[in-house]
């Protein structure tokens, strides 16, 4: 029935690397620095690269019955920080489209698995990343 319902709305996750929409190297969030992609060796990444996190998404997604009765759909982006740890933090919507939506979104990022940090000069690094979720059927 999942995997039905996972078709039927239409549901379509991409992936876009670890983005900042900044030139600058880092800045600086609760006393630590949080690089932008463009200045590390390698880019953070949820382990086991995107196919495990499609897998995880669609695993785990919960398309809001307010939303689907409504027949709301939209990309929302989910910007966050991966430690170095892996652990994600500091989740913020950049684009929202509706709340139950936007909570459905943060819900899963909330509970992601540890990712694999970026690394810059053989060290991980914390960096910023932002995840698009397409819900419906965009064209």
């Amino acid at each position: 029935m999942k995997k039905f319902i996972f078709f039927a709305i239409a549901f379509v996750v991409t992936f876009n690397s670890c983005v900042q929409n900044t030139k600058q190297e880092y800045v600086i969030v609760d006393g630590a620095k949080i690089y932008n992609e463009d200045f590390v060796d390698t880019k953070a990444e949820f382990k086991g690269g995107e196919k495990a996190l499609e897998k995880y998404l669609s695993d785990n997604i919960r398309y809001p019955l307010v939303a689907m009765d409504a027949s709301i759909q939209g990309r929302i982006y989910v910007k966050f920080i991966v430690r170095t740890t892996g652990e994600v933090s500091n989740i913020e919507l950049r684009r929202k489209v509706h709340y139950s939506l936007d909570t459905e979104a943060i819900r899963l990022v909330i509970n992601m698995p540890i990712w694999t940090p970026a690394t810059k000069d053989g060290k991980a690094v914390s960096s910023f990343c932002v995840l698009p979720i397409t819900w419906g059927n965009l064209k």
